[in-house]
């Protein structure tokens, strides 16, 4: 019923320049027991990114910022010539 309903939205997007109606499809049919909003919240993908976020600003705040502090400094100056 899934694939039913995903072909179903496809066509709309791609043959009728709709939008994309899947999440509404799915919710609509009692196979799936599941409200919009239920289904939509399930759709964050946030909530599977895991600690991503926190090891990505402690890599650069622990790694990367050092490195660029040591090599970057105000007294940059660039010159372009055409």
């Amino acid at each position: 019923r899934l694939r039913v309903h995903a072909h179903a939205a496809a066509a709309e997007v791609k043959l009728s320049g709709k939008k994309n109606d899947l999440i509404e499809r799915i919710a609509a049919d009692d196979a799936f027991p599941m409200t919009y909003e239920e289904l939509t919240a399930h759709l964050d993908p946030t909530q599977y990114t895991g600690r991503s976020a926190s090891q990505t600003a402690e890599f650069i705040e622990s790694y990367a910022r050092p490195v660029i502090e040591k090599y970057v400094s105000d007294n940059i100056v660039s010159e372009l010539n055409v």
